[in-house]
């Protein structure tokens, strides 16, 4: 009997033991499901501020692509000139005059809102600073341009005539182009890196706008982004 009382003892003890851990295995179930709950929704809200976080990247790239569109716009009338040399004393007005009368281009000051030599640049300390010119009329700036696309060599050799004191030994070529701003220059310069290497005939800019075609008979193609070179073919 008293075998027997131990044995009911030891059951007794087995199934409360037993419960124990079914009450621990329902505790920690329900743990594990309030951690599962506290995960999915950190999850979503990971979403959630993911979605928030492309969209406000794209906001800020539309907003800067509209700035730096209005900032192109607000160069529409204006140029640059490099490779010209720097004299002492130089009015610049006149420089540019006398580089319109190399071109064969009849430029009255009035017809000039601004022109100034622009900062050094310190990857080319030596070179002459440029210059950047603001027209009154979009067609004198047109006009301007169109001149030096004709004359394909002109040089600091054309301007000796009007400049005496210019060192134009060796003759060194003068670039004009379409003043950009700072994004549309990178831009640029990553295309001339495509062009480069994917053997791109042509390359240039028209109104602050880019473009690049492939060959003479291939189509056009408007560079807005680095990602748009990937449409050239």
């Amino acid at each position: 009997m008293k075998k027997l009382n131990e044995l009911i003892t030891k059951n007794v003890d087995m199934c409360v033991s037993i419960e124990l851990c079914h009450t621990r295995i329902q505790e920690n179930n329900k743990l594990l499901k309030d951690q599962d709950a506290r995960i999915n929704s950190c999850l979503e809200r990971i979403d959630s501020l993911s979605q928030q976080n492309t969209h406000l990247q794209k906001e800020n790239a539309e907003l800067k692509r509209q700035i730096n569109e209005q900032n192109q716009y607000s160069r529409k009338n204006s140029l640059e000139i490099f490779g010209v040399p720097e004299i002492k004393d130089e009015n610049v007005i006149r420089t540019v005059q006398v580089i319109a009368q190399s071109l064969g281009v009849n430029l009255d000051k009035q017809r000039i809102d601004a022109a100034h030599r622009l900062k050094s640049n310190i990857r080319k300390p030596n070179e002459p600073r440029g210059i950047i010119i603001k027209f009154i009329s979009r067609l004198d700036k047109d006009d301007f341009l169109k001149a030096r696309k004709v004359k394909r060599d002109f040089n600091t050799s054309h301007l000796s005539h009007y400049f005496t004191q210019l060192n134009v030994h060796p003759a060194k070529a003068i670039y004009i182009n379409e003043s950009l701003t700072y994004e549309n220059k990178q831009l640029l310069n990553k295309c001339r890196e495509f062009k480069k290497n994917k053997n791109v005939k042509y390359l240039w800019s028209r109104n602050g706008q880019i473009f690049m075609r492939m060959s003479d008979n291939s189509q056009v193609f408007k560079i807005s982004s680095i990602e748009s070179l990937r449409d050239v073919h």
